[in-house]
Parts: structure tokens; sequence; C-alpha cells
């Protein structure tokens, strides 16, 4: 890339794990070499990773107005059980739950100032519907029930999601 303007440039396109993704370029140091390691967040993924500068492309303005695909969520109604912060166990246990599901998600409220989507997350696949992944974190003593800040008028509105790799792809479902 660009070595002697990409401080000037924040939008750009990586290569990683065989693929090209939109990335926004962050903690970019004073000097770059062929080689340097920078991080890079990959808008339409939603993570973090970190890729050599040989990985990284110009991307033009107009292909950075595209919206991003990811989407932010959170589960309604729970917390962490013991702080502000959910534990690395109850996130093992929350992967534990999802891996390789494909899940249900019922739209209990839509945080426009933050953009995030408050579900009640289901294993699709479960026709027992026995309980919610929302409601086995607190069964398992993971996390605590808490009030949503306020009802979302779209109650009924459910998003078909499938986790890979503990992030959220949306696929809009005409079952739902």
């Amino acid at each position: 890339m660009f070595k002697n303007n990409i401080r000037s440039y924040k939008h750009c396109v990586v290569f990683f794990n065989e693929d090209y993704y939109r990335a926004s370029l962050s903690n970019v140091p004073e000097s770059i070499e062929d080689e340097t390691i920078l991080s890079v967040f990959l808008i339409d993924v939603g993570s973090v990773v970190e890729v050599t500068s040989c990985d990284i492309y110009m991307l033009t303005r107009k292909m950075y107005t595209i919206s991003q695909f990811a989407i932010k969520a959170s589960l309604a109604g729970v917390a962490p059980s013991e702080s502000s912060r959910w534990s690395p166990e109850a996130v093992a246990n929350f992967k534990q739950l999802v891996d390789q599901k494909i899940l249900l998600g019922k739209l209990r409220e839509a945080d426009y100032t933050n953009k995030t989507l408050q579900l009640d997350l289901s294993d699709l696949n479960d026709t027992q519907f026995t309980k919610s992944i929302n409601d086995a974190l607190v069964l398992n003593k993971f996390a605590r029930q808490s009030e949503l800040r306020k009802a979302g008028e779209d109650s009924e509105t459910c998003l078909q999601l499938r986790l890979q790799s503990a992030l959220l792809t949306p696929e809009f479902s005409s079952e739902c």
C-alpha cells in the first residue's frame, strides 16, 4: 500500500485469511515498513485483526460510504452475574450454547442511539423451545435478569441468525 501516506487514509481493503475485507485502520505507527503489522477493524465482520502493511490496499471514498453488514446486538434482559463485564467462563458458556447452531433472534428492543439490537436468542432446531440462550445463561449462573430500558415496538419481529466464529451474520428470513 501507499506506506508514505497510510496515516491519511482511514478506510482500506485488507487481504486476510485468503479473502478481501473492507477495513478501518486503527493505531497506525509513525513509520511504516513493508512488513509492519497493523491492527484493522473489519467493517463487515465486526472484529479486529492484525495484517501486514503489504496486505492493505486503498479504498475509494465511494466504497466506504456503503453501510456495514455486521449488526451490533446484545442479549435482552440479562447482564453479567457478578460485575459489569462478562467473565471468561460466561463467554465460554455462551460460545458452547451457540456454537454451530442456527439461532432465532426475537427482537425485544432497538436502541437507535447506540445502534444496538436487544435480542432473545433461541436454537432454531430446538423444536421444544425449552429455553432461550438468555435464560440458559441465567440458569447456569453466568448472568442475572436485568430490565430492558424500554419495550420495543417491533417485539414480534424476528431475525434468523447464524453464528460463525462467535460473530452474527444476518439472514432475514421470510418464515419469521
